[in-house]
């Protein structure tokens, strides 16, 4: 999941303009996606490319110490739903709510930390949790800002009405949602229900009406490729066009047969070495583990307990140490939970957020369906072996 990156959230925050960015955003990307409708007016989106097709990934990945970000708390790590890119029933870490005592000594170190926002999941659904508002109460005395995901099957009248209630606490209210026709959604999200999930939104539409920013964020792969243009059509009722980000699925889960199989960048694929995640901010586990990865089904990558030790003292770790040298140095051992971890090309990953920025920007107010699927298609094509030149890129943006 991508967060605001701590150097511009620090920056943001020194010129006292982060709560601002944030009212107006969808973290990072809705940030970006600001930056690259500029960008699209000023028809310089082929200097964008350009930067995207000069990437690199780093050759060395360091600890940020010097202003730490507590990135995700999971209150829970249980899940209504089992979709065959995530597979959380392969999760055999021990299935219960973090305690209330713990949430609050967390957000007291976020405080001192001069963190204002975080994130309230990791392989879970929020929404399952009974005490949840009780988190809420506590991130309002602590002034703490959620970004708060969910699949919006448990998003019922009922808690939707509660939601109301926390406007002031939720900066962002994300769907998480894969196809937009029943047989392909419950293909994907298995022990969902389609029908369920479109009473539920027409619920929160009707209810909402406008309170609650939200944003929507949806996987692309083999299994939905075909439909985007409908997917970005369909459910523009329910969350702005822009506010929709299409995500190249990838291989986070400890079973990743589905991205190998379902990848629609398969000769693209790489190992995540050295891996961001590792950098980018803590992640911490029902029973205050530190984990390096947002993703860790069974605790493998936990190199702390933020509930027994400053965060100094966690970030200065031994454990913590050795991931980071085990990465820079390209010797992951054989067990280790990064060793099977892989990725679609970030230069690929990157192109195609720009692509469906521009392709939303340029044709969100006469998008029509068909026209927009050939365009999807085209970059399917166009990107299947290779960075294409810039002009090949520019082509397909541009009317038919």
């Amino acid at each position: 999941m991508s967060k605001i990156k701590p150097k511009i959230k620090r920056a943001l925050s020194r010129i006292g303009m982060l709560d601002f960015v944030y009212s107006l955003t969808d973290q990072y990307k809705r940030f970006i996606l600001k930056f690259r409708k500029a960008k699209i007016e000023d028809q310089d989106v082929g200097g964008e490319y350009d930067k995207i097709k000069n990437y690199h990934r780093p050759e060395k990945i360091a600890v940020n110490k010097s202003n730490p970000v507590i990135s995700e708390i999971e209150i829970n790590n249980n899940c209504n739903l089992d979709c065959v890119m995530c597979n959380t029933s392969l999760s055999k870490r021990p299935d219960f709510n973090m305690k209330l005592d713990l949430f609050e000594n967390i957000l007291i170190k976020m405080k001192k930390l001069g963190n204002r926002d975080t994130a309230l999941h990791t392989i879970g659904e929020p929404l399952m949790n009974k005490d949840l508002f009780k988190y809420f109460e506590l991130l309002r005395k602590y002034k703490i800002k959620v970004f708060l995901s969910t699949n919006a099957i448990p998003l019922n009248e009922k808690n939707i009405r509660k939601l109301l209630d926390w406007t002031d606490v939720i900066y962002t209210l994300r769907f998480s949602i894969d196809g937009s026709t029943k047989d392909v959604y419950e293909k994907i999200r298995v022990n969902g229900d389609f029908d369920i999930l479109i009473r539920n939104l027409e619920t929160f539409k009707r209810i909402n009406n406008g309170k609650i920013h939200v944003s929507m964020n949806s996987i692309v792969s083999t299994d939905t490729k075909e439909q985007l243009a409908h997917h970005l059509s369909f459910y523009s009722k329910y969350v702005p066009m822009e506010n929709m980000i299409l995500s190249l699925v990838n291989g986070l889960s400890p079973d990743n047969s589905y991205f190998f199989k379902h990848s629609t960048f398969k000769n693209h694929i790489v190992r995540q070495v050295p891996c961001g995640r590792l950098e980018d901010g803590i992640n911490v586990l029902n029973d205050g583990s530190v984990t390096a990865c947002c993703r860790d089904y069974q605790g493998d990558l936990v190199y702390g307990n933020i509930g027994t030790q400053e965060v100094s003292e966690v970030l200065e770790g031994e454990k913590l140490k050795q991931l980071i040298a085990e990465h820079n140095d390209r010797k992951i051992p054989k067990g280790s939970l990064c060793n099977t971890c892989y990725e679609v090309d970030k230069r690929i990953v990157k192109v195609f957020k720009l692509f469906q920025i521009s392709l939303v920007a340029m044709y969100k107010d006469n998008w029509d369906i068909d026209a927009m699927q050939s365009k999807f298609n085209d970059f399917f094509t166009l990107f299947q072996n290779s960075m294409p030149p810039k002009e090949e890129f520019l082509k397909i943006l541009k009317p038919n």
